[in-house]
C-alpha cells in the first residue's frame, strides 16, 4: 500500500516524490477509508520532510469527528502546533463541534477557553456547536445563556441556532420560551420553514394551548406557507385530547377539501 511504498523508498534513500503523495493523500481523504488510514500516511510523509498544510490537519480532524474518534481528532490538533503552525478558528471549531456533537460538552467548553486565551474570538459556528450540543443534553438553561452570549457580541444567530433551540425548548416542554424564541426570530427577519412550525404546532397542542396553534397555522398562510399532514393531524389530535370532536371534524373535512390524504391517523 502508500504507507509501505513511503517506507521502502525512505529505506533505499530515494527522494520522496510529494506530488504523489498529494495526490495519495487527497484520495485518502476523500474515499471512505477510514481517517486512520489516512492520517497514518500523514504522518509518514510528514517524517520525510513533506511540508504540512494547515488544511489537511483541518480535514484530518474533521474526517475523525465523523467516526466518532474525537480523542484520535484531538491528536491531530495538538500536531498542528508541533508542526510549527497555528490552529485557525475552522481547526477549533472542528473539534469543539466534534467534542459537542458526541456529548463531551466539558472539552468542547475547554476548548472554547483555549481559543479565547489564543485571541480566537468565538464565532457563530463556535456558538452553535456548544448549542447544539447543550441542547442534546437537555441543558436548555444553559444553551440560552450561550445564545444571549453570543448576541451581546453582536453576531447574529443562523437557522440553525434558532431551529435547535426551538427544537430544543420544545422537546424539554418550555412552551413559553420556544414561542418567546419564535417571535424573536420574526422580528430579526428570520424565516420559519413548515418543520419549525410543526415542531412548535405540536408543543402548543400538547400543551393544550389550541388557540395558539391555530393562530399559529393562520400566520403560516400569510407567509406563503401551507400546512401539511403532519400539521392537520396534530392539530385534531390535541382536539381530540381536549374533548372538542366537533373542531376535529372541522380540521379533517378541511384536510379534504385541500387534497390532503386522510390515513387513519386522521
Amino acid at each position: 500500500d502508500a504507507i509501505q511504498c513511503i517506507k521502502l523508498v525512505k529505506k533505499h534513500n530515494l527522494c520522496v516524490p510529494f506530488q504523489s503523495c498529494d495526490r495519495v493523500l487527497d484520495q485518502l481523504m476523500k474515499l471512505n477509508s477510514p481517517a486512520v488510514v489516512a492520517w497514518d500516511f500523514y504522518l509518514e510523509i510528514l517524517g520525510c520532510g513533506y511540508p504540512p498544510k494547515l488544511y489537511n490537519f483541518n480535514i484530518l480532524m474533521n474526517k475523525f469527528c465523523k467516526e466518532r474518534k474525537v480523542k484520535e481528532a484531538q491528536l491531530v490538533f495538538d500536531e498542528i502546533s508541533r508542526s510549527g503552525l497555528r490552529p485557525t478558528i475552522v481547526s477549533y471549531n472542528t473539534l469543539i463541534n466534534g467534542y459537542c456533537k458526541w456529548g463531551n460538552l466539558d472539552e468542547g467548553f475547554r476548548l472554547k477557553k483555549v481559543m479565547e486565551e489564543s485571541r480566537f474570538v468565538p464565532d457563530v459556528f463556535t456558538y452553535s456547536a456548544l448549542i447544539n450540543g447543550l441542547c442534546k443534553d437537555g441543558r436548555m438553561d444553559d444553551a440560552n445563556q450561550m445564545f444571549d452570549e453570543m448576541s451581546s457580541k453582536g453576531l447574529v444567530p443562523n437557522d440553525v441556532i434558532y431551529t435547535t433551540l426551538l427544537n430544543g425548548f420544545c422537546k424539554s416542554g418550555k412552551v413559553s420560551l420556544a414561542v418567546e424564541l419564535y417571535r424573536r426570530m420574526l422580528m430579526k427577519g428570520v424565516k420559519p420553514d413548515l418543520i419549525m412550525y410543526n415542531t412548535l404546532i405540536n408543543v402548543l397542542c400538547k400543551s393544550g394551548n389550541l388557540i395558539e396553534a391555530r393562530n399559529l397555522i393562520d400566520e403560516m398562510s400569510t407567509k406563503g406557507l401551507k400546512a401539511d399532514k403532519i400539521t392537520y393531524t396534530t392539530l385534531i389530535d390535541g382536539c381530540c385530547k381536549e374533548g372538542n370532536l366537533d373542531a376535529a371534524f372541522e380540521i379533517r373535512k378541511k384536510m379534504t377539501r385541500e387534497g390532503i390524504e386522510l390515513d387513519n391517523v386522521a
